[in-house]
Order: C-alpha cells, then structure tokens, then sequence
C-alpha cells in the first residue's frame, strides 16, 4: 500500500493519542511465543518458535499467522479449539508480564503535556482491563476498548472501527489523533479511520517489516512521546 504523507507544516496538531496494548504498552511477546507453542502442541504439532520466527509471520488476522507456521489453513473446530488453547495459554502467564520499558513515563508524559489517551485493542475486553488495573495504569485513559469477552469466537472488531467510536466518544476531531501500535494493521487501520499512524518496534512485529509498510517507525515509546511533542 502506498502511503502519501502531508508535508510538516501540513501535520494537524495531535490533540490525543491512542495506544494499542499487546505488544505496545505490554511487554507480552515472549509470553505470545510460549503461548503459540502451547496453541501448536494442543494441535498435535511439534514446530518450534521463536521470537524472531514470530515477529517474522505475526500478523492480523492471526489465522494467517498460524498458517505460515503450519503450512496449511486449520478448519473451524480446530481454530475454536486455537483460540481456547492461546487463552489458556496466555492467561496462565500474563500475571508475570510488566510494561513495555518507557511506557509508564511515556503516559505520565503525554498527561503532563495535557493530551488525553486511550486504548483501543483486539485484546478481550475482560482480559484488557484486568492486565491494565492490575498494571495501575488505568487513570491514564478516558476510554479502554477491546473485543468481546474470553472464549467469545468470531467476537474481533475492525481496530478502524473501535477508533472512530472512541473519537466520537471523547468529541475529538479524529484528525488530530494518532495510534501506536506494534503491528502493521495498527497503522493501515488508523489511516482507515482518518487518524495518524505510527509503528513502535517493541512488540510482535520485526522492525523490517514495520518499516517495509512505509509508515512512520519508532524504536522506543521514549521516541513515541517526542513524535507526539513535535507536534502539539
């Protein structure tokens, strides 16, 4: 996809920011590889994977993901069975993960400098909003927005769509929001919206491949907040 950016003087100041969670905010990939290992061996499959095999092949929709690992589709009942194993998987060990580094100081930051901020995620809802109460990062976002709740199937929203109603929820003109977000779909979703997208190389996406997709790209959420800055 070619992606035309505005010049400089053309950039809209950034009046809120909203953040994706997995991956983003949440320091959670390695736990994504153990539960992808966890999703494989229910399966019956015995493939390795690492970090960077999966930051090679993560993308959305995750069945896709899987695929490339596997070589082939899986059928309905065997995705069902998937997602069940991922979760399990996933929420066996989230209570161990903490903040991507920087991200506490990178919210506290962005309040300071007097922008609002939310999260918009594929993440479940229940689940979302566990992980951030528990991370005591809650106070930091107007709105939190996820998918339906655990074990819900087929229960994804399109991401562009979660940040039109967010915007429209916190009466911010959507042109002056950006989303961070750890995967491609991230980005090419926030364009969708009519929002600004920029991609943060800490999460399940390599940073070839985030900066393969032409969209903006920062190594840190420390450099996220300077992006931001620049242009309040």
């Amino acid at each position: 996809m070619l992606v035309v950016y505005p010049s400089r003087r053309e950039v809209p100041v950034i009046r809120h920011v909203f953040w994706d969670w997995n991956g983003t905010l949440l320091a959670d990939t390695l736990l994504s590889v153990h539960a992808v290992e966890a999703t494989l061996a229910s399966l019956g499959l015995s493939i390795p994977v690492t970090v960077e095999r999966w930051r090679d092949v993560a993308t959305r929709p995750v069945e896709v993901s899987f695929r490339a690992l596997i070589g082939h589709d899986l059928t309905l009942p065997q995705w069902h069975a998937a997602e069940d194993a991922y979760l399990d998987a996933y929420v066996a060990g989230v209570a161990e993960v903490g903040l991507t580094p920087g991200a506490l100081d990178a919210l506290t930051r962005l309040r300071e400098a007097g922008l609002s901020q939310s999260i918009v995620s594929l993440h479940p809802q229940d689940a979302l909003e566990a992980d951030i109460a528990r991370l005591g990062v809650a106070h930091h976002f107007g709105t939190i927005a996820g998918r339906g709740p655990v074990g819900s199937h087929g229960g994804f929203p399109d991401k562009a769509d979660l940040v039109r109603e967010q915007a429209g929820l916190l009466g911010v003109d959507i042109g002056r929001t950006v989303l961070f977000g750890d995967m491609v779909d991230d980005a090419t979703s926030a364009h969708r919206a009519g929002a600004q997208g920029v991609l943060v190389a800490t999460g399940d996406t390599s940073r070839e491949r985030l900066v393969a997709s032409g969209f903006p790209v920062v190594d840190t959420l420390a450099e996220a907040v300077e992006w931001v800055l620049a242009r309040v």
